[in-house]
């Protein structure tokens, strides 16, 4: 489920902020598959995005990350919303912005908030795009870039009416196993603010390998509690 050095090389190519930054989105699945990457591969591409977009260290980009968004949806674009795997992301991600709770950490008496090694919260920008991608992109927004995007200044934006999708995915869960609903990433963030600027690209780039490659990659890992 993993991906190979070879295929993560790929992914972190098309990536690249300089490159995706002014490249159309209707653009993108052709030059995934020139990358490498088929339908059958989709599941493990995304499943790699969304690990990149729960950590700002590794995604620091903001064109990387409207492409990223981009890829969860275009990838199941055949199919309804509710029938992706990543819709829960994007409700998540589309959730209102409220006042950030926190938590103590007794160790050290320090607050962090609840929602560290969750997906950084979106641009009004971002919101926008994403909400008129879920709900039928036009021609005239695949045809646009990511740069325009976040370009965009106008106080009029996009909203998405999240509770017919949300119904759809409690009821998808409700039909589950409890030993599939529980569980949780291997991988967590380090809540510990820190300048990310300090991040070499060398440096980064052996974490996400060490992340994302191998037989037995962390990110294909979880913790779940046993069922006797």
């Amino acid at each position: 489920m993993s991906l190979s050095l070879k295929e993560l090389s790929n992914l972190l190519g098309f990536l690249q902020e300089e490159e995706i930054a002014n490249q159309q989105f209707e653009s993108f699945s052709p030059a995934l598959q020139r990358a490498g990457f088929n339908k059958q591969d989709h599941f493990r591409v995304a499943s790699s995005v969304v690990l990149l977009l729960q950590h700002k260290d590794l995604l620091t980009g903001q064109h990387q990350r409207l492409a990223a968004m981009y890829l969860l949806y275009d990838m199941y674009k055949n199919e309804p919303v509710a029938a992706n795997p990543f819709a829960p992301v994007f409700t998540h991600l589309l959730q209102p912005s409220g006042q950030d709770e926190h938590i103590i950490c007794n160790s050290k008496n320090q607050t962090y908030p609840t929602a560290f090694g969750k997906i950084p919260p979106l641009t009004l920008q971002e919101k926008s795009f994403l909400s008129q991608l879920i709900s039928g992109p036009t021609k005239d927004l695949l045809k646009k870039t990511p740069a325009t995007i976040l370009s965009n200044t106008s106080s009029s934006h996009h909203n998405f009416d999240l509770s017919g999708l949300q119904l759809s995915l409690v009821e998808k869960q409700s039909q589950l196993p409890a030993s599939d609903k529980a569980g949780i990433s291997c991988v967590i963030s380090n809540p510990d603010a820190f300048d990310i600027s300090s991040i070499t690209s060398k440096s980064k780039q052996k974490v996400i390998e060490s992340l994302l490659t191998g037989s037995n990659a962390p990110t294909i890992q979880n913790l779940r509690p046993e069922f006797i």
